[in-house]
Formats: structure tokens, C-alpha cells, sequence
């Protein structure tokens, strides 16, 4: 079995044993998808990043797909010392329609959208990405 379709498999298992237990608001075709993007800014460009993070942000919800975005900025314990650099995190959900949208957008835009952070920030940043699948909501 393809890994995508092994995934998708095991998901709608989960889901099928969740529904047991209680009922699901969403079907497996409704469960929404969140492209998650994590940033790590140098402090003293954090203020910079964060505005360019919000036409950045604007352009990518341009995208077809792409239904909403949240903004995150994690709390800082400033009372516990750390050994690296300071730095801003940033947390971007991008909320998309569907894995095809989300496949176009890394087939067609991801790479100009990347390098024009890059090209303006360089090495004071880094960003670690990853995929996720609401599986079910609590209320």
C-alpha cells in the first residue's frame, strides 16, 4: 500500500474507533488540514519579521486553498536563562482546503514564497515546517 494511502488507511481507522466512542462533527473528507510553519528569528530582527510576516501571510492566503491563518508568538519565561541566542518564535497554521491545493502550493509557489524571506533576512532566520490533519475537536 502507498505510504499516502497507508496513512489516509490508519487515519480513517482512528476515526472509525473515535466514532464509537462519540460521534465526530466531520467526515474523513471534511477534516481540515494545517500547514504549520515555525520560525525562529534572531530578537533584534523580530520586530522586522513580524511585519513582513504579515503581507507574507496576506500573499500565501491568496493561494487557492488556502482558507484562513493564525499568527502565534510564544510566551517567554524571561526568568529562565538560556544558553542560545535569543531568539522570536514565530508559529504560522495556514488552514487548507484540501492535500491537492496543498501539494499545488509546494509544486508551485512554496520555493518563490521561501526565497523571498531568505533574500531578505538570510541566516538570521530558521523555519521548520510540518503537516497536520485535525483528526477530531473538543469542545
Amino acid at each position: 500500500m502507498p505510504h499516502t494511502h497507508r496513512t489516509k488507511w490508519l487515519l480513517y481507522q482512528v476515526l472509525l474507533r473515535s466514532s464509537l466512542e462519540a460521534p465526530l462533527n466531520r467526515s474523513y473528507d471534511q477534516l481540515m488540514l494545517i500547514y504549520e510553519v515555525n520560525v525562529f528569528v534572531n530578537e533584534d530582527r523580530a520586530q522586522e519579521y513580524a511585519e513582513f510576516l504579515d503581507h507574507h501571510i496576506r500573499d500565501i492566503l491568496k493561494i487557492k486553498g488556502f482558507i484562513k491563518a493564525e499568527l502565534f508568538s510564544e510566551l517567554i519565561d524571561s526568568s529562565t536563562p538560556t544558553p542560545e541566542p535569543k531568539q522570536a518564535h514565530f508559529a504560522i497554521h495556514y488552514h487548507v482546503e484540501t492535500e491537492a491545493d496543498l501539494q499545488n502550493y509546494f509544486n508551485h509557489h512554496a520555493s518563490a514564497m521561501r526565497k523571498d524571506a531568505i533574500d531578505r533576512f538570510g541566516n538570521s532566520f530558521s523555519a521548520k515546517r510540518r503537516n497536520l490533519i485535525s483528526i477530531q475537536k473538543f469542545n
